[in-house]
């Protein structure tokens, strides 16, 4: 959210670390805004929260959240990180800026809803962030992949790849067109790392929605299994 072999990297260390540095964010991380005040608190649930945003599902490994509209089926190879385990991601993030667990769905400048991976190194996630007036008013999905590509190159090359791709692209999802950033990095000559991260803007909120692969390029096998959530 490392060792410098490989082989114990593309499990889950690697993957993460990787899947981390292609979600960064193009602002700078900023404090935690407090919500607007209001006379009556909207309803929530245990996933969501008065803003709107919500946490997905996974049943049976299959991964679906309403709130940014999209599912997938994913192979019994593929591990989910259970409840808990997302908990732990996102009140890390809610200690480290001073908020409890409960307030954090709301407060959050960034939230992580899923990640699985496979025994090989393969990932898959699903981080929102919420971002401030003028960051959303100014980052449409393009200019948003664009800004990230600089800081993606950095991250990778600071823990000891070698991009040999990084840019801004467009990928159908589920019957729509998104812009991606896609990113092709090599570690050591034995290892070849896939990624390519999806999103789309909700409202203040950027989804990344993130696939790697080792080895082997099928991110995009993975994402024509995704479908639309209504």
């Amino acid at each position: 959210d490392e060792s410098a072999e490989p082989e114990e990297t593309t499990e889950s260390g690697e993957t993460a670390v990787a899947t981390d540095k292609v979600t960064a964010t193009p602002e700078e991380t900023e404090k935690t805004e407090k919500p607007e005040e209001t006379e009556e608190p909207e309803e929530t649930s245990a996933a969501g929260n008065s803003s709107g945003v919500s946490l997905g599902s996974v049943q049976d490994n299959v991964y679906e959240n309403e709130f940014i509209g999209l599912g997938c089926k994913f192979s019994s190879d593929w591990t989910f990180y259970t409840d808990e385990q997302i908990k732990e991601l996102n009140s890390l993030t809610a200690d480290a800026t001073g908020v409890d667990l409960e307030k954090f769905y709301e407060n959050a400048t960034l939230i992580y809803d899923a990640m699985a991976t496979t025994t090989n190194g393969d990932s898959f996630n699903v981080v929102m962030e919420k971002m401030s007036a003028a960051a959303s008013a100014f980052y449409d999905e393009k200019a948003y992949a664009e800004a990230s590509e600089s800081q993606v190159k950095t991250s990778m090359e600071n823990i000891g790849y070698t991009v040999d791709l990084i840019e801004t692209t467009t990928v159908t999802v589920a019957g729509e067109e998104y812009a991606a950033v896609e990113l092709e990095c090599s570690y050591g000559g034995v290892l070849k790392l896939y990624e390519k991260m999806v999103l789309k803007k909700i409202d203040n909120y950027m989804v990344m929605v993130t696939v790697g692969t080792v080895n082997e390029n099928n991110c995009d096998d993975i994402i024509a299994d995704f479908y639309a959530v209504e």
